[in-house]
């Protein structure tokens, strides 16, 4: 469903948590029913996986943000996102220090409603003041939905990452 409405951010605060409890285990059961095999029911990880990345977040230059429809204040979606050094000496300046999108997450009813475009546009501003110049995210092969979405939004494939069970 697509939506026409108005997406307000803001940075997440301490009584925000079971929303963001929630948002994490409603984007895992989503990547878990792409890949069993490697996803923990939602329930069963949301709040400490959240836990997890609150404290990753609270590093210089790490970012929480909320979506929200302002006429009702209700939230829609979520960015989990901190700076990251890349280690070695085999990269170029830009690729050196970035900002990493660690979890996304927008309802399913809002999608389409401008709040993807809203959440990934205050991490990039909030990166770009940082001196930080490249913004990476990654999402499960199968979900279609996110390859479009951030193909749209200018993202392009920069470095793939493949598995193979062993026994």
């Amino acid at each position: 469903m697509i939506r026409a409405m108005s997406i307000a951010v803001r940075p997440a605060r301490s009584d925000d948590r079971p929303t963001l409890v929630r948002f994490m285990g409603a984007l895992q059961d989503v990547e878990r029913a792409l890949h069993p095999d490697s996803r923990l029911p939602g329930a069963d990880m949301a709040e400490a996986h959240t836990a997890y990345l609150l404290e990753e977040a609270e590093t210089p230059g790490g970012l929480v943000l909320l979506a929200e429809e302002p006429e009702t204040g209700r939230a829609v979606g979520f960015l989990i996102a901190y700076e990251e050094a890349q280690e070695g000496i085999y990269l170029t300046p830009p690729f050196e220090r970035i900002g990493w999108v660690s979890d996304l997450y927008v309802e399913e009813a809002a999608r389409g409603g401008g709040a993807t475009d809203a959440l990934l546009a205050a991490a990039e501003a909030h990166f770009r003041a940082r001196g930080i110049t490249r913004l990476l995210l990654s999402y499960l092969v199968g979900n279609e939905a996110a390859a479009r979405a951030y193909a749209k939004r200018g993202f392009a494939p920069y470095e793939t990452v493949l598995a193979k069970p062993i026994d």
